[in-house]
């Protein structure tokens, strides 16, 4: 808009990740984070969002499951699919720590020995996400 004010949001995305339980015992298990993002989930589709849940008491095998990899590709699809007037929401509920005072997310599988290169950083999402808002236009 010439104007200088933004475009009004046209769709709504949410993308939610809860870990209760965790491969590694270094981590203690959690109470009440699926129970947060199911009900989110809910909340946000009432509020007209598509919402993406991923959480720990889905079957191992599926693709929103959340382990890095499956967050990460799922991040990466729903970055694709955002428009510019889109609205993506991204929330994690889960443990987190720092490495070399970077914060990085705990999913289920990360295992607290190899921390520092199997943890996904903050930063990394954040990335995704900023490269979803510059995507090249289409002509």
């Amino acid at each position: 808009m010439s104007n200088g004010l933004p475009n009004p949001i046209r769709d709504r995305w949410a993308l939610l990740i809860g870990v209760n339980r965790y491969t590694d015992p270094a981590f203690p298990s959690l109470k009440f984070c699926v129970k947060d993002v199911l009900a989110l989930e809910q909340i946000l589709q009432g509020l007209g969002y598509t919402v993406l849940c991923m959480h720990d008491e889905l079957n191992t095998d599926e693709s929103r499951f959340p382990t890095r990899d499956n967050i990460e590709a799922e991040l990466a699809q729903l970055c694709q699919i955002v428009g510019d007037d889109d609205l993506l929401l991204v929330h994690f509920a889960c443990h987190g720590k720092l490495v070399d005072n970077q914060p990085v997310l705990i999913t289920r599988e990360t295992r607290a020995s190899t921390l520092a290169k199997k943890a996904l950083p903050l930063a990394d999402v954040e990335k995704q996400i900023d490269l979803s808002t510059n995507k090249p236009q289409n002509s």
